[in-house]
């Protein structure tokens, strides 16, 4: 059933609660827009950054491909794909898919949003790029798709003040173990 009017209500609502980073709720605004509008790119592709923002990355990565499917040269959905590939660790596909949202941009008289947007994705880019070179390793600063984050938000530095607080006990009924230990893994050199 598409109903326009309705699909817009919920996207100007999951807009504001998105503003706000409340990308549980936002999700599900866009997802109640999409029931009145499936054919809209731009809704597939808001709710992909919802997704994003919650760390699910292969719910990210399917809505933003479906955006690409719906709009081919909506560059900001190319980019949520990308980042959606990259959290999924897919770094060829990453790579490509960054490719893919510069040449969705305008070639030229780009607008001030537009030219951000190129710089952004230029850069995201070279750190796949960089990635691919290091094997696919993480890198210090962490995953492409983590970066948005304040660095005390990030999971590993979350647990890393959480094991502060359980102490040297070493009670492992804490997630927060799992989480330190993955990520000094993931700086060990292969």
């Amino acid at each position: 059933m598409s109903n326009p009017s309705e699909a817009a209500r919920f996207k100007a609502e999951g807009n504001s609660l998105f503003q706000k980073q409340q990308f549980a709720a936002a999700y599900e605004k866009y997802t109640q827009a999409i029931k009145h509008d499936d054919q809209n790119a731009i809704l597939f592709s808001n709710r992909a950054a919802c997704s994003l923002g919650l760390g699910r990355y292969l719910e990210a990565h399917t809505d933003a491909a479906q955006a690409t499917k719906l709009d081919s040269t909506y560059a900001k959905a190319w980019a949520r794909l990308a980042t959606a590939s990259a959290g999924l660790g897919k770094v060829e596909e990453t790579i490509k898919l960054w490719k893919r949202a510069i040449a969705a941009l305008p070639i030229e008289n780009l607008s001030p949003a537009e030219q951000k947007q190129k710089e952004q994705y230029t850069s995201e880019l070279a750190v796949a790029v960089t990635r691919k070179g290091k094997g696919g390793a993480p890198t210090s600063e962490g995953p492409v798709y983590m970066r948005a984050f304040k660095q005390e938000d990030r999971p590993w530095n979350r647990a890393a003040a959480m094991l502060k607080t359980l102490g040297p006990s070493k009670t492992w009924n804490s997630s927060a173990w799992v989480i330190d230990h993955a990520y000094q893994v993931s700086l060990c050199p292969l």
